[in-house]
């Protein structure tokens, strides 16, 4: 037996809005819809404020996600983390389990235990982590990603962005300046490979997808932060693809969202 789900995680950059102009996360809301129906949704940068509680609702119910509606507040710059759960006979929340302060995670763990599957019998328990790591110290981020050491005691799904670059990248533009230090800092992989040797795989080198979700000319270089990955024996990746922020005559936020559909055995 199987159960597939449908898992996408999107940075919104500052909350998708600008002042009291909102057009952006409701682009960005509409990009995540397009892709399908979901399972869970992981949101970054939920800088909503005093509204955040409304603002909640009403991204999931423009996500058409009744069930389980997550915000884990963020110690530092107001950057909030976001989860969203369609709650099925298959797919439960059975608890929360967030991590918050100051230490080890700069902007917070969000976490939650779900079991999945077995609507009779004994379901699989997996962790959903929502994670944003340090933006602009790679030894805050070592810290973070040796925290999957830990996690990795349960079988879970680890998703958002990563603050700097993945194991398998594209080739990197001739003309980058690695002399930049800004730039030297989002190439650091050693979060990745701490979070590999902790039996994590990423499921954008597992499905051969290499799209940077960052870099578009507001980054310091192409890569890919925003990532999922996940240390479920068994698991197989149907789909992947990364989701366009750009709208035109903007982008609707400077990272482009990840969506995945994953088959998980139970």
């Amino acid at each position: 037996m199987s159960d597939v789900l449908r898992i996408t995680t999107w940075n919104l950059n500052n909350g998708g809005t600008d002042g009291a102009d909102d057009s952006r996360l409701w682009g960005i809301l509409d990009r995540i819809s397009a892709s399908g129906p979901h399972d869970v949704v992981f949101l970054q940068e939920c800088k909503w404020g005093d509204s955040a509680s409304r603002r909640l609702h009403q991204v999931a119910q423009h996500l058409n996600m009744p069930g389980g509606r997550y915000l884990v507040p963020a110690p530092r710059y107001g950057c909030d983390l976001v989860a969203l759960v369609r709650e099925t006979s298959t797919l439960r929340v059975v608890q929360e389990r967030h991590e918050t302060g100051l230490t080890p995670w700069f902007h917070a763990l969000l976490r939650l235990e779900v079991a999945v599957g077995a609507a009779t019998g004994t379901p699989r328990r997996v962790d959903l982590c929502g994670v944003h790591l340090a933006p602009s110290s790679p030894r805050i981020r070592a810290t973070e990603a040796d925290m999957f050491n830990l996690i990795s005691k349960v079988e879970a799904i680890a998703a958002g962005d990563f603050n700097a670059r993945a194991l398998s990248e594209r080739d990197l533009p001739e003309d980058t300046d690695l002399s930049n230090a800004k730039i030297l800092r989002k190439l650091d992989t050693t979060p990745a490979q701490v979070i590999a040797a902790a039996g994590f795989a990423d499921l954008g080198e597992m499905a051969g997808d290499l799209t940077p979700t960052v870099g578009f000319g507001i980054g310091p270089v192409p890569h890919r932060a925003d990532r999922i990955y996940t240390n479920i024996k068994g698991v197989q990746v149907l789909e992947h693809a990364v989701l366009s922020a750009d709208d035109g005559d903007r982008r609707l936020s400077d990272h482009d969202g990840v969506t995945t559909l994953i088959r998980i055995p139970v």
